[in-house]
């Protein structure tokens, strides 16, 4: 299970397969994106491009 902190905590997650199965990593890479979102710019650095 993916850990889940309270808005805006970041959350880091590192993935490891078995040697020369970067196939079934990035899948689950692609899974774990799919069902807990992709990266969000933080809102500090949201607020610094729209000043920009």
């Amino acid at each position: 299970m993916v850990p889940v902190a309270p808005p805006p905590q970041p959350i880091g997650v590192q993935i490891i397969g078995p040697y020369l199965e970067d196939r079934t990593t990035i899948a689950l890479a692609g899974l774990i994106e799919r069902e807990f979102g992709g990266f969000v710019l933080p809102p500090v650095l949201s607020a610094n491009q729209s000043a920009s």
